[in-house]
């Protein structure tokens, strides 16, 4: 990959390229020509999350950015809870036969809708996302339950606290964590969530878990992990993979739960391998 490469994430001129509107509920952009790739942001963000690798990816690609419910530019008067009336209202806005890349909460997303829409999905890339959140006994590699209860009670109190709290949980033990938290703070101060959605995401991280579901999934399954993320352990990466019928794990050393924001070059390559295998 050339210098000018890094210069794309500094400067992110695909943000300028994009075009917006709204289908339903829900606000998209797209850009670039070519296969169509979905990307899918995490709780408490927007798809603006995604602007530092939308100069790579656009080259070669059709790239369809959607805000979430309640998030960035998106209604809020979709409940993130709804799943199947959240996949349906993506479902409008996708194009068919697409490459779904869901990042934390947005991964947990694009797989439900990949098992709910399998003729729509080519192949389904989760990023620092997992089908379980919460640890449970015949389950270790997640946050404790009690800990996203606290954020919940803390959401009630002081949104902002309770995000900032999590935006600084997402980079712990992560190289260039603080360079990676100021952008995660950009993105949140471009388009601030609305409360009762950020509260729904981290009920539906809470209480959801897929894992009995995941061999049902049709298409390839490829997931993108930091080696040191505390939200999901990398250790759950060969366990969820091997749920999938054909499924595969990559790992980024170094990073957290943000590894296109932390380490882009690291993960460009291990996305670009898995959209090409």
């Amino acid at each position: 990959m050339s210098g000018n490469y890094r210069a794309q994430y500094d400067s992110r001129p695909a943000a300028a390229m994009r075009t917006g509107a709204h289908v339903t509920d829900l606000f998209v952009t797209t850009t670039g020509r070519g296969p169509n790739i979905v990307l899918l942001h995490g709780w408490g963000l927007h798809s603006g999350v995604w602007d530092g690798v939308l100069a790579r990816l656009a080259s070669r690609w059709r790239i369809t950015c959607i805000d979430l419910p309640g998030h960035g530019q998106s209604s809020a008067g979709l409940d993130l809870r709804a799943l199947d009336t959240v996949c349906a209202q993506l479902h409008e806005a996708i194009s068919d036969r697409v490459i779904c890349v869901g990042w934390s909460l947005g991964g947990l997303i694009a797989t439900s809708y990949a098992l709910r829409y399998p003729q729509s999905v080519r192949r389904l890339i989760l990023v620092a996302s997992q089908p379980r959140f919460t640890r449970a006994s015949n389950w270790p590699h997640a946050l404790s339950a009690s800990m996203l209860r606290r954020f919940s009670e803390t959401l009630k109190r002081d949104h902002q606290t309770a995000l900032t709290r999590f935006l600084a949980l997402q980079v712990q033990a992560s190289d260039n964590r603080q360079s990676t938290l100021r952008r995660l703070h950009a993105v949140v101060n471009a388009h601030s969530p609305n409360h009762a959605a950020l509260y729904a995401g981290l009920e539906l991280l809470r209480e959801t878990d897929l894992r009995a579901r995941l061999s049902k999934v049709a298409c390839p399954a490829r997931m993108i992990l930091g080696a040191r993320d505390k939200l999901v352990p990398v250790k759950s990466g060969g366990v969820v993979a091997a749920l999938f019928k054909n499924g595969r794990c990559a790992i980024i050393p170094g990073a957290g739960h943000a590894p296109f924001l932390s380490h882009p070059l690291a993960f460009m390559r291990a996305l670009e391998t898995f959209l090409d295998d």
